[in-house]
């Protein structure tokens, strides 16, 4: 177990053809994005390139909050074991975060997904592949 940890760990990722392979797994995913620690863009995000100012800044403070999540929960590695995912569940959406090195991955998908059967998959052959 330790080895492929340490293989994660000293990964180099391809986060726009990881997005991709995201994406493409069900119609039902709306965006995938990475961001970083900070809670900045890394790559990927909507598809809408000429967005209004109000609907960047409402990602942007999206993103911050899911980076201190993150952050939050690092805290508990210790008593309950590493982070491999979250997932948030609203009325209008379906949201995960999956911390990939110091950055992470972020989904947002239709409520109607099987959120669980998709980490799943995200995790053992999206991940574990590139």
């Amino acid at each position: 177990m330790a080895k492929s940890k340490n293989h994660m760990e000293n990964k180099i990722f391809d986060y726009p053809q990881i997005c991709d392979k995201i994406k493409n797994l069900d119609e039902k995913i709306q965006f995938v994005s990475v961001i970083n620690e900070k809670g900045n863009l890394v790559t990927g995000g909507t598809s809408n390139d000429s967005e209004s100012s109000q609907n960047k800044r409402f990602y942007e403070d999206l993103y911050e909050e899911v980076a201190t999540r993150v952050k939050l929960r690092k805290d508990f590695d210790m008593v309950l074991g590493k982070l491999k995912g979250s997932i948030i569940i609203r009325h209008r959406v379906v949201t995960m975060s999956i911390p990939i090195k110091n950055d992470i991955l972020f989904v947002s998908a239709d409520t109607s997904i099987n959120y669980s059967a998709l980490l799943e998959k995200i995790l053992k052959e999206i991940l574990v592949q590139n």
